[in-house]
């Protein structure tokens, strides 16, 4: 049987349109997969995005800035500016950025980030109207980013936190954080200083200097019997 040209056309724009459609739905899925995927993280932007960042807790207060390429250090990409000014120890630095960005979903214990709304008024019963612990990140775009942290919860295994609070707003959203991130916080600041054996990698003749040294020391006379041997096959 032989369609309509009319028939024809509307097949086509029909088959068309469910391609669309088809194409469509294809893309919302994924995109709301990439936003599924981006709420199990605390911050979404990456650790290469990190410029620099203030960690704020009841006993110190640590700044860390990365280090500009026209004086990277081959050991270390970052330097303690507050409260001393050292090479900081990258391990340390990546513990606490890598607790940032990371996916904080674990489907084994059923732990991860969950997201409540709160009213205004009721921050002080999550301990969020005065933090004695805050992370301040400022990536390389200058736009900065403050996570604050209050009460652990009922049992202990996570701590409510807020990020960039606004307490103007009557509604707010805040998070319930795996407490493991207070390990990357709370490290004392012997911890967030490149360790002291970093020298001997910068100087490995150290060693060999500080052995020549220490045997003249123990053995005073030791360029005395030097000298009488070198003058001695000339007697």
């Amino acid at each position: 049987m032989k369609l309509q040209r009319s028939t024809l056309i509307l097949l086509l724009i029909a088959l068309g349109l469910s391609g669309a459609v088809y194409i469509f739905e294809i893309r919302e899925s994924e995109q709301q997969e990439k936003v599924a995927a981006q709420k199990e993280q605390i911050f979404t932007f990456s650790a290469d995005d990190v410029q620099s960042f203030t960690v704020t807790t009841s006993a110190q207060t640590i700044t860390v800035e990365r280090i500009a390429e026209a004086e990277t250090d081959s050991l270390s990409p970052w330097k303690l500016t507050r409260p001393v000014q050292v090479i900081a120890n990258p391990a340390s630095v990546n513990l606490l950025l890598n607790q940032l960005v990371k996916s904080q979903t674990d489907l084994t214990t059923n732990t991860g980030i969950r997201k409540l709304q709160i009213l205004e008024t009721e921050r002080a019963i999550y301990g969020l109207d005065n933090p004695q612990t805050t992370v301040e990140v400022t990536l390389k775009d200058n736009t900065t980013h403050r996570l604050i942290f209050g009460k652990r919860d009922f049992n202990g295994r996570s701590i409510y936190s807020q990020i960039n609070p606004e307490s103007a707003t009557e509604k707010q959203s805040i998070l319930v954080i795996p407490s493991e991130i207070l390990t990357a916080i709370e490290q004392p600041l012997e911890d967030w200083e490149m360790p002291e054996t970093a020298d001997e990698i910068n100087n490995p003749d150290a060693d060999i200097l500080d052995n020549d040294n220490s045997e003249s020391l123990n053995n005073p006379d030791a360029d005395i019997l030097d000298n009488d041997n070198s003058e001695s096959p000339e007697q």
